[in-house]
């Protein structure tokens, strides 16, 4: 489902690239690594910033913010990460993988409430 306005999506053909770096799959995953990893991108990028203000086609926010976390600790966002610099290079966008490196680097921070 592509009704992002970020500046990059992972599409379905893109999801291969990034098998190496996610790990195994297990129990009943009722969200999908597609949808996780483009909803990353969308609070990165076309977001305030909040896991609690994912559209709602996402999704509940947070079962994505659960799997991101883990991901954080076990060093798997780091990989992605690197997937999402090297996909953005190829497709000519290195100042996008550039703001979601620096901005992902904080991921586990996010959920913290926006303070004016």
């Amino acid at each position: 489902m592509n009704t992002c306005n970020c500046l990059m999506q992972i599409t379905t053909a893109q999801l291969p690239r990034f098998a190496h770096c996610l790990p195994r799959q297990r129990g009943n995953v009722k969200i999908s690594t597609l949808t996780v990893l483009n909803a990353l991108l969308h609070v990165r990028q076309g977001g305030d910033g909040r896991w609690t203000a994912l559209p709602a086609h996402y999704g509940d926010w947070r079962p994505i913010y659960a799997r991101v976390n883990r991901w954080s600790r076990s060093g798997v966002l780091d990989r992605v990460i690197a997937e999402f610099d090297a996909l953005a290079l190829a497709e000519s966008r290195s100042a996008v993988a550039v703001a979601v490196a620096v901005a992902v680097a904080d991921a586990v921070d996010v959920h913290s409430p926006h303070v004016s």
